[in-house]
């Protein structure tokens, strides 16, 4: 380990980036993978299966490695990767001219807990919830998603969406709001 890897701290990501940018395949393979699990499950959102993800998030990377260079340290790279994802998932959509609906787990239930009825209810829970997000104004989505799928901190989100960090906590206020009088009106029905 270098001595600017032990300066950087333990996860050493600002060594891993500054080594990918000189062109080290090897440190951009090892930067990728800690991000994999976190940029598919938001991919998926964009997507109607996991190879689809999958495909999303090669192109993520391969959109990331070139354009490496224009990466500015004074941002967090969380924010610029994801940045990245989310333009190959709005151009994915774009081409394919379908819109998938925003989605949770099929059900909602808590494993070793659940009887029939549980799963059942749990499945319908779910489909409520994945309609309801589906049908949020596309900005509201992206808030909802950016800050469910991700680590990024709110204004994380406002630079990434080029929002003011006001409007990003009105829309996630009300796409939260929304989906919990989706909720409620389920509940009533049941």
């Amino acid at each position: 380990m270098t001595r600017e890897m032990i300066e950087l701290g333990a996860d050493g990501e600002a060594w891993l980036i500054r080594s990918s940018q000189r062109g080290d395949e090897e440190a951009f393979r090892r930067l990728l993978l800690d991000y994999r699990p976190r940029l598919l499950g938001y991919l998926e959102r964009y997507c109607t299966d996991g190879a689809a993800a999958e495909d999303l998030f090669q192109e993520t990377a391969l959109r990331a490695w070139r354009g490496l260079a224009r990466y500015d340290h004074r941002n967090r790279f969380a924010s610029w990767l994801f940045g990245i994802a989310h333009n190959a998932g709005v151009d994915a959509r774009r081409r394919a001219r379908v819109r998938h609906p925003e989605g949770l787990p099929a059900a909602a239930v808590v494993p070793g807990t659940a009887g029939p009825e549980d799963v059942l209810l749990g499945q319908e829970l779910a489909a409520v919830l994945r309609r309801a997000i589906g049908e949020l104004p596309p900005k509201q989505a992206r808030v909802f998603h950016l800050r469910h799928t991700t680590d990024l901190k709110f204004r994380e989100i406002a630079a990434l969406t080029g929002d003011p960090l006001s409007t990003v906590l009105g829309q996630m206020h009300t796409a939260v709001c929304r989906l919990r009088a989706a909720l409620e009106e389920y509940r009533c029905r049941s």
